[in-house]
């Protein structure tokens, strides 16, 4: 995992995993106008694209995010999120990225 470090308050880059081959990467991320109105985000991101998998309203949720293997992402969150999205696949040109979560 990669702790990424930003000036000012949003976007905030919290980390990324590349996938295992290299190829793909997770990148979870805080942005919006302020802390009253913001998400939290999980991108798949390869081949010059990106997708997002996850994200729920708020901010310093403790996400939690892994690959389980070059094709699956494990996402952790806790039950009582607000979510706005919530795929368990997505797709970047022709590779196609599964999506687990656990709730805890």
């Amino acid at each position: 995992m990669i702790v990424r470090t930003d000036e000012g308050d949003f976007p905030k880059w919290l980390f990324f995993i590349k996938s295992p081959s290299g190829k793909f990467e997770i990148d979870v991320r805080e942005s919006g106008d302020d802390k009253m109105y913001s998400v939290t985000t999980v991108m798949i991101n390869g081949n010059n694209w990106g997708a997002t998998a996850y994200d729920a309203f708020g901010i310093n949720l403790y996400i939690k995010a892994h690959w389980k293997d070059d094709k699956t992402v494990v996402i952790e969150t806790k039950k009582n999120m607000r979510v706005l999205t919530r795929h368990l696949q997505v797709q970047l040109l022709r590779d196609i990225i599964r999506i687990e979560y656990v709730e805890v």
